[in-house]
């Protein structure tokens, strides 16, 4: 009997020895209340287009004398695999910064838009469009980075690449394909 008693003490100090989380430090930050998402990354296919807004504000690439200059603010238009068909009246690109560079006396114009799509059911996602504009050859080039949204797409992250882009000279419209990856927060 006191070798059974002496076993089942034995057993019980192992078991609280082998208790990870049995005494908790004062300052340590508590998971047991930490929620668990659950993510999931999706490939990503579109052809967008920007409508600039020559009504509103123009922008002046810098250096100065640079002689180009690009509406400030603009709509978006198109449809992706995983984002839907955009509300063109609604998804709209401002906030652009404009620079050009000089290399072996070819020009290069760097531009930075803040970009908001919005869904047919009023979902948004938000993102910066990074894109590098060759004036002699109206091609474009470069990356959209997916930062938030609303809806199902609260929490988005990810990066599609710029591929097959235009800038039609006469209208100022651009179109692009996207190919790229990004990931949602699944809900419940």
């Amino acid at each position: 009997m006191k070798r059974v008693f002496f076993l089942l003490i034995g057993i019980l100090i192992l078991c609280v020895a082998c208790q990870d989380d049995f005494v908790e430090p004062e300052n340590a930050p508590s998971t047991k209340s930490a929620k668990y998402e659950k993510t999931k990354t999706f490939e990503l296919r579109g052809h967008v287009s920007s409508i600039p807004d020559f009504n509103g504000p123009i922008v002046s690439c810098l250096p100065e004398g640079s002689d180009l200059a690009l509406a400030e603010t603009g709509w978006i238009s198109g449809q992706a695999n995983i984002l839907g068909k955009l509300v063109q009246e609604k998804s709209t690109y401002h906030g652009v910064q404009c620079g050009m560079e000089m290399t072996n006396g070819v020009p290069t114009v760097f531009i930075t838009a803040d970009v908001e799509l919005v869904r047919n059911n009023g979902d948004k996602i938000i993102l910066v469009s990074h894109m590098v504009l060759d004036p002699l050859t109206n091609e474009i080039s470069g990356y959209n980075e997916y930062t938030d949204g609303t809806g199902r797409f609260e929490g988005i992250t990810g990066e599609c690449d710029i591929l097959n882009g235009v800038l039609d000279p006469a209208t100022g419209i651009a179109s692009w394909d996207e190919v790229g990856e990004i990931t949602l927060i699944l809900k419940e």
